[in-house]
């Protein structure tokens, strides 16, 4: 690779550079300042299990704001999607499968309302969802009687709370490299065949050392303590599914239309109605997932459930490079931007900031990631 094509890669993925960078560097200095209880096993499992809710309530906030709108309720929703499935176990007796069918049926249902009435009445995402936000608190309150609902049934609580066997991480994490090897390789044979430039074959064989060692390294990491947390596998499959429908459909096309100019899309024959409203149903089953990992992590469902969360999500996806003003940014992003949130978090936590001033950074982070954000897209225009 030549000079000039080095330094388009490095300005085109600038954003991913900086961000792992500053990841590193935060993690280096929690490292020393918690006398490496930061980079022990044990935490970084925690922390990992800790992001897999906001990685996967974010992926589906991803497709709200890829398509140019904005989703505040997700945080309330999960804490109601919880106390729904908690009742629907302690006092109807359901067993888990049922209880996780009713959760992604109501988060759908609710996710339909909302598109229905941002695509087809107009009324703004931002007073729809705010009004949500408000309202499933409520509701929350009322389905629950203000109490805390424990105790629900172990395979359900299994869902947040165990770890895939050692050999059973090895077998995936090969799987997962044989796969991206096949994947990369596939695409140099289509462009072959379409006579498109491809790049040269050792900037292929080192993304895929790159990616092998990152994902091998991975998974001995999560070996070292107790194994892959299943709440992180299912955060990754989410992630790889949204990535998909984003960036491997039809659809996932339209919305990166209409989040680039909803006129334009609708003048090239995009249905941006169907489109708002799908975007806004994926949401709504993602955080009904979201809510079933993190419900069934606590083995509870509380009134406090779901307390900021949408901001942590926000965060992590405009953090990850996702455009506010919508049509730009990657499923797969959101991973780096949550790492980011939850390390923070994590770190607060064990330095024991006051829980005021925790607040307080993460504020500033989400404003700091918002004028990033706006501060791009002056330059693109």
């Amino acid at each position: 690779m030549n000079n000039s094509k080095l330094r388009q890669q490095i300005s085109k993925n600038i954003n991913t550079i900086v961000l792992i960078a500053a990841l590193g560097i935060i993690a280096i200095a929690l490292a020393f300042s918690t006398n490496g209880i930061f980079t022990t096993t044990r935490n970084l499992s925690n922390l990992f299990r800790q992001m897999s809710v906001v990685t996967i309530v974010g992926s589906g906030i991803f497709m709200v704001i890829l398509s140019g709108n904005i989703d505040l309720s997700v945080g309330s929703l999960l804490g109601l999607l919880g106390g729904i499935g908690a009742v629907a176990m302690t006092k109807w007796g359901w067993d888990t499968v049922p209880t996780i069918i009713l959760m992604i049926a109501v988060g759908a249902l609710i996710g339909s309302f909302h598109g229905f009435m941002v695509s087809v009445v107009k009324v703004p995402a931002f007073i729809v969802t705010l009004g949500g936000y408000m309202a499933y608190k409520g509701l929350l309150v009322r389905v629950t009687n203000g109490a805390t609902i424990s105790n629900l049934t172990p395979s359900f609580a299994a869902i947040g709370q165990e770890y895939l066997p050692s050999i059973v991480g090895w077998i995936l994490a090969i799987a997962v490299v044989a796969l991206f090897t096949i994947m990369l390789f596939q695409k140099r044979k289509i462009r072959t065949q379409y006579n498109l430039e491809n790049p040269a074959m050792t900037t292929t064989v080192i993304k895929l050392v790159l990616l092998a060692a990152l994902v091998l390294g991975f998974v001995w990491l999560m070996n070292a303590y107790e194994g892959i947390p299943v709440p992180v596998l299912i955060m990754l499959l989410m992630v790889a599914v949204i990535t998909i429908i984003a960036e491997r459909t039809a659809f996932g096309r339209s919305v990166y239309a209409l989040g680039g100019s909803s006129e334009a899309a609708r003048y090239s024959g995009i249905n941006t109605r169907r489109v708002t409203f799908m975007t806004f149903v994926i949401a709504g089953i993602m955080t009904a997932i979201g809510s079933v990992v993190y419900t069934a992590r606590l083995n509870a469902a509380t009134t406090q459930a779901g307390y900021l969360l949408e901001m942590d999500c926000i965060a992590a996806v405009v953090i990850g490079g996702t455009s506010l003003a919508g049509g730009i940014g990657r499923a797969s992003k959101v991973i780096l931007g949550a790492v980011l949130m939850a390390t923070i978090d994590n770190g607060m936590s064990l330095i024991n900031l006051p829980s005021e001033w925790q607040l307080v950074v993460k504020g500033a982070v989400l404003v700091l990631a918002v004028t990033l954000d706006v501060s791009s897209n002056r330059k693109r225009a």
